[in-house]
């Protein structure tokens, strides 16, 4: 199998219903204090524009491995805020759901169970606010 069905096939394993948030189910989402969102968009992707969460923590994606194993008092201190625990549940975002896919994995690895990731990404967010206009 080539590199490139083998990434075919993994990305569509990561894709099936249950570990994919549509647009609505964040616009939900964002709203409660449950659901602890994780952009690993890089900081000047961030810029362009955030996800108002009300549990929020941007965490490049090439920083995230290292940062979900940190202590607790280390992420506080890195990131400002407290970090999530393994029983947390968790959505990831980026731009278009490429490194959302990655960190989900990335997490799921770490034992982070209740994770997920929004496929359609911050893109997606924008086109899902423009629609309600």
């Amino acid at each position: 199998m080539s590199n490139a069905s083998y990434f075919g096939e993994w990305l569509k394993a990561e894709t099936r219903p249950e570990y994919v948030v549509s647009t609505q189910e964040m616009k939900e989402l964002v709203k409660d204090d449950k659901t602890y969102l994780v952009d690993v968009r890089e900081t000047d992707e961030v810029e362009t524009g955030p996800i108002c969460a009300k549990k929020y923590v941007n965490i490049p994606i090439g920083v995230l491995y290292h940062s979900l194993e940190m202590p607790d008092e280390e992420f506080k201190k890195k990131f400002d805020v407290e970090k999530p625990q393994k029983s947390d549940d968790l959505v990831f975002m980026c731009l278009g759901g490429i490194h959302s896919t990655f960190a989900f994995q990335m997490a799921k690895q770490l034992g982070y169970e209740g994770s997920k990731h929004y496929l359609d990404g911050y893109f997606g967010w924008e086109e899902g606010k423009k629609s309600e206009e």
